[in-house]
């Protein structure tokens, strides 16, 4: 498995493990899979959690930057507005902050060229073949079933099926 399929695996297969009232052998390889999961994603957390020297005084600049350039509202408070989603500040005068964000890239080039190379090797890593993770096998009569109908998504199914040993026919009789 690649490190983006274990990270992919962890977090559908991560709100199981809040659910209450499922078999307990389903529970007890649930743990262990997703053990051995957090334990393959560690050096990912770690890499990503570790900020780049110089980082925070960069992000403070630039939303120090797009403040000073947004429009105020009657309390003398930046103006936002959502689109697609997303928050932004409403700017005054586009030109003026690309010309002040072009000097504030260019005073910490070496900080964003930093932030840049981090991200290369968090990708990087995302595409490597994770060869330290060896997954534990549930098998398939431990599946959560109530009321003849499996109590996962169908999503969190795909995900757990290279951990499950059996074969269908081994459940009992399903709606």
């Amino acid at each position: 498995m690649k490190n983006q399929e274990i990270l992919n695996t962890y977090n559908t297969l991560a709100p199981l493990g809040d659910q209450k009232g499922m078999p307990v052998k389903f529970e007890y390889g649930l743990a262990r899979i997703l053990d051995r999961l957090e334990e393959a994603t560690n050096p990912l957390q770690k890499l990503q959690e570790t900020p780049v020297e110089g980082q925070e005084e960069y992000v403070k600049a630039r939303n120090q930057l797009l403040e000073g350039h947004a429009q105020k509202d009657e309390n003398d408070q930046p103006q936002h507005r959502t689109i697609g989603g997303q928050t932004e500040y409403v700017i005054k005068d586009l030109p003026a902050l690309r010309r002040a964000q072009a000097e504030l890239d260019e005073d910490y080039s070496g900080v964003l060229a930093d932030m840049t190379e981090r991200r290369e090797e968090v990708s990087e890593f995302l595409r490597e073949e994770c060869v330290d993770f060896e997954p534990y096998i549930i098998q398939i009569t431990n599946l959560p079933i109530k009321e003849g109908q499996l109590g996962i998504t169908v999503a969190q199914l795909r995900v757990l099926l290279p951990f499950l040993e059996g074969d269908i026919d081994d459940l009992p009789d399903l709606d």
